[in-house]
């Protein structure tokens, strides 16, 4: 009875012992993934280009610290729905997906061929990254 009691004990201690290596594992490859657009280039943003499947394009451009469309005389776009994507995407926690692989991107529409929506940021005349 000793020996049964003693060696369930010792499988216990096996087992929380693997839980803890593989949480400590999986905590740190999240902390180590790679985000999709640094916060300092989110902050120097003067144009974000939306596009669809169906290749409609939106065009939005800051001028004079304010977010307009400029293909609609320079009307004003929602500035605090803007800033709101903008923190969202600089501020994102650790472990947010990304498809990496080809065959993730196809599966999930967010390759440069077939996708729902595209994201192009563009700061200073230059295209800073892509979101599908």
């Amino acid at each position: 009875m000793k020996r049964t009691i003693a060696s369930l004990l010792f499988l216990l201690l096996v087992q929380c012992t693997l839980v803890a290596l593989l949480y400590l594992t999986e905590r740190d490859n999240t902390e180590h993934n790679q985000q999709l657009l640094s916060a300092a280039e989110l902050l120097q943003l003067d144009e974000i280009q939306i596009e669809d499947q169906l290749d409609n394009e939106l065009i939005l451009q800051k001028q004079h610290g304010r977010w307009v469309l400029p293909e609609l005389q320079n009307l004003p776009a929602d500035s605090r729905r803007i800033e709101h994507l903008i923190d969202t995407l600089a501020h994102q926690p650790h472990g947010f997906p990304v498809a990496s692989s080809v065959a993730s991107r196809q599966r999930f529409r967010v390759a440069s061929y077939q996708y729902h929506r595209r994201l192009s940021f563009i700061a200073n005349g230059e295209l800073v990254g892509t979101i599908y």
